[in-house]
């Protein structure tokens, strides 16, 4: 049975997720950029009212519409 998630496993996984986010950014073109800037932007709008983890379910749902 998998192990239940907890603040610090949540933190240690951000501490692997948060460089890893900085590499992609660093790594795309101007254009592609452009377009995450525009996801950036979404989520900074939006979180104080919905909350971070209800708007990472929806990037999620749109991963999987996406084929991500």
């Amino acid at each position: 049975m998998p192990e239940k998630a907890t603040e610090s496993s949540f933190d240690a996984a951000a501490e692997v997720a948060r460089p890893e986010l900085e590499e992609l950014l660093e790594a795309m073109s101007e254009e592609e950029r452009s377009g995450a800037k525009k996801v950036l932007s979404w989520q900074k709008k939006w979180y104080l009212q919905a909350g971070h983890k209800r708007l990472g379910r929806i990037i999620v749902e749109f991963a999987k519409t996406y084929k991500c």
